[in-house]
């Protein structure tokens, strides 16, 4: 199994990882003096494979794309510190992928002007960040430190142990030619280099020991005194402040960009449906949830000409997008739209994105040229005119709120650069702009729709002129284990698009696991005649466990369930450390765990959060493992105590908390007809009824003595005669719940 060279950086995530007596997180033992001074005394031995090309075989398309470039490129794999050491160079690496132009750019740079000095002065490493979201995590880290944002590319210079000594993101301001930063950084470092090597060493090293205790601050395991923590009510109350994050009058989240708030509209959507939510909290979340998805629903972050969302926004609000379209982004979006409300505006916002996802291949895509691609996304109000006639024009102008000045406000645009550009958000639904058209819903429907065809034609054109688009067909198991949960909850909405949505989902879940399981192993990139295959980390484990427990929960598949207690097995047993805690790498690989998501990134999920539900799930179904209770304890201790002092970075493991209290699980007998079942199960698909674990009975549940039981906490709490008092039944449990 290949395995990854230990930056050793601490994984930073307060709260996604915990610090104890023993760091897991600590830097390599420094090595003894006779091999480090030989590490300036021996030989020179360049190893063949270092004098080569080495990317023909690696997992994306985006690395594939340079196996034929004048650098010497290496793969970032577990050889990369022996070679250096052997050709006593620093390792140079560029961190990027196909959805950050500025990556190819920079590399034809590299490759133009530069390939002879990188491959005399140093080992030259291509890694791609969905492939390595470790190495991407380590980047922001090191980004925060120097008090940068972080930005792909990004430029890494290791010492040959894999401490960092010099880095820089290289796209954070295009005014500066990419250049620029690449020489500042290597000439630095080379510098220091030639003067004393033994001193940039010795210097890493010891400067990554002091970053090592910033970036992991202490939480404390939970005491018996903070027990009430753990109460429902401490549950609602951490629930209460996510609910107030949104701003009704400034219509935002923050002041500044970021991501779509999918995960915590997702949270609070379902909190709205939960019986035992208090009616005041079940309101104040109804009522956030739903203004603030109409605000993104109706922002330019939604992209009105094909209904995708871009992966996150440039402004205070949503009015300038990156013009990157992720396929997480849709996933996550897709959540969110299904565990709000249901109104006219959600339901077109599913609709039209299901059609962008069903027509369009599962791909992720970005301008080449993000720079001058730009003008085909941003307007001028003559240019809509003259591309469409004139009762179009009309309910463009409207729906779009176009302005001769531009729509964007002075907050999201205080330099002006967008003047006279209007942004494409649908702030005007057809229904609504029917009246003040003197025209019907379905005619401004109509007419609407032609307008945004031709729209798209030439913006499409306009992008083609500028260089197309960047795609990666390659996906790692993560995104499409995201986009599987996402479609599970769209098709428990009911009616034709939950028709769709089910026979995307089944379709998916049966590609995940025919093409990224293989053999008992399981694989974040799956391997083909053409590239290598990349094995799962564990948040690959927690995230393909929790798509198929939802899905499992549309058609009460036992086999899913299996399958997901299997892949859960081999995660205990080679992810969690003898302190119980939860490692992204295995164990015997001995690497250093990185988290996939930075702590700083508001809204996002955690690869504790997320197996912490997937984990409890499995407990209700009968799922038994001598480190399970064990690591939920673990993740109980850090996550309760974190998740109170910033909610917002948990919501995973608060929407799990709440999903798994009281551990419900409903046993059905098998006995019921097909009709009775399917009415029940369509019953128990309902937003109220998250919590209940729905399973058929089988060797690891007690038989039900009629149709149905009921578990609370491990223990048979209720038999049912009949499948006509389960649903009263199970209402009355959950608004009871303490």
């Amino acid at each position: 199994m290949p395995i990854r060279p230990r930056i050793a950086l601490a994984c930073m995530a307060l709260l996604l990882s915990p610090s104890c007596k023993e760091n897991p997180f600590g830097a390599r033992k420094a090595p003894a003096k006779e091999q480090e001074e030989s590490v300036f005394s021996s030989p020179l031995q360049v190893p063949e494979e270092a004098t080569r090309n080495r990317l023909a075989h690696e997992p994306t398309d985006f690395l594939r794309s340079q196996a034929g470039s004048a650098i010497n490129w290496q793969p970032w794999d577990e050889n990369i510190t022996d070679l250096a050491t052997s050709a006593q160079r620093l390792i140079f690496v560029v961190v990027g992928s196909n959805q950050h132009p500025a990556s190819r750019e920079l590399l034809d740079l590299l490759a133009a002007d530069y390939s002879d000095l990188i491959n005399e002065r140093y080992l030259p490493v291509l890694a791609d960040q969905e492939v390595d979201p470790s190495l991407a995590m380590a980047c922001q880290l090191l980004s925060r430190e120097s008090a940068k944002p972080v930005a792909f590319p990004f430029l890494l210079l290791l010492s040959h142990e894999g401490y960092p000594i010099g880095w820089t993101p290289m796209s954070a301001n295009r005014q500066i030619s990419l250049e620029a930063p690449f020489l500042r950084v290597e000439q630095a470092v080379h510098t220091v280099w030639e003067k004393s090597p033994k001193y940039v060493i010795e210097n890493s090293r010891f400067l990554n020991e002091k970053r090592l205790t910033r970036f992991t601050p202490p939480v404390a395991d939970k005491s018996d005194d903070e027990t009430a923590e753990s109460s429902l009510a401490a549950l609602f109350i951490k629930f209460q402040r996510l609910a107030q994050l949104y701003d009704p009058v400034a219509r935002r989240f923050d002041g500044v960009g970021g991501l779509p708030p999918s995960g915590l509209l997702t949270s609070l959507g379902r909190l709205a449906h939960h019986p035992g939510c208090p009616s005041k909290l079940r309101k104040n979340a109804a009522d956030s949830s739903r203004e603030a998805l109409s605000t993104i629903l109706r922002s330019a972050i939604r992209d009105p000409l094909d209904g995708a969302f871009f992966a996150r926004r440039l402004s205070p609000s949503f009015s300038i997008p990156t013009l990157t379209k992720h396929l997480n982004t849709q996933a996550a979006m897709l959540s969110a739209i299904t565990s709000s409300e249901v109104t006219p505006l959600t339901e077109r916002s599913q609709e039209r994105l299901l059609t962008y996802l069903n027509h369009s291949p599962p791909l992720s895509t970005v301008p080449a040229n993000a720079g001058k691609a730009r003008q085909a996304y941003f307007w001028e109000s003559q240019k809509l005119q003259d591309l469409l006639d004139e009762r179009e024009w009309e309910v463009v102008k409207l729906a779009f709120d176009i302005s001769n000045i531009g729509n964007l406000a002075s907050g999201d645009d205080p330099t002006r650069a967008y003047f006279r550009k209007n942004s494409l958000g649908l702030k005007t639904l057809p229904e609504e702009m029917a009246n003040q058209l003197g025209i019907t819903p379905s005619e401004a429907s109509r007419y609407l729709a032609g307008a945004c065809e031709k729209l798209a034609k030439n913006r499409e054109a306009g992008i083609q002129a500028a260089g197309g688009f960047s795609q990666e067909t390659t996906l790692p198991l993560s995104t499409q284990a995201r986009l599987l949960t996402g479609l599970a909850l769209s098709a428990s909405w009911g009616g034709p698009l939950s028709d769709e949505s089910l026979s995307m989902a089944a379709e998916l879940a049966d590609r995940l696991i025919t093409d990224y399981y293989q053999e008992g192993q399981l694989y974040r990139i799956a391997p083909s005649e053409n590239h290598r295959g990349e094995p799962a980390l564990a948040n690959d484990y927690a995230l393909l466990i929790e798509s198929l427990l939802a899905y499992h929960r549309l058609t009460l598949d036992d086999d899913l369930f299996s399958l997901s207690i299997e892949l859960a097995t081999h995660l205990l047993d080679h992810h969690v450390d003898s302190e119980h805690n939860l490692s992204e790498n295995p164990l015997e690989a001995s690497l250093l765990p990185f988290s996939i998501q930075n702590w700083k990134m508001i809204f996002g999920p955690s690869t504790w959060g997320t197996a912490y539900g997937a984990l409890r799930r499995l407990q209700g179904g009968g799922f038994e493992h001598p480190a399970l209770e064990p690591i939920l304890e673990r993740q109980e201790s850090v996550l309760e105590p974190a998740s109170a002092l910033t909610p917002v970075v948990h919501t995973d493991f608060l929407a799990a908390r709440l999903n798994t209290w009281g551990q419900l699980t409903l046993v059905l007998s098998g006995a019921q007809t097909d009709a009775e079942l399917t009415a029940l199960r369509q019953q128990l698909l309902a937003p109220e009824f998250d919590s209940i674990l729905t399973m058929r009975a089988n060797e690891r549940l007690p038989q039900p003595e009629g149709a149905a039981l009921l578990r609370m906490n491990g223990e048979t709490v209720r038999q049912f005669e009949s499948l006509s008092e389960v649903i009263p039944a199970l209402r009355n449990t959950l608004q009871t719940l303490k």
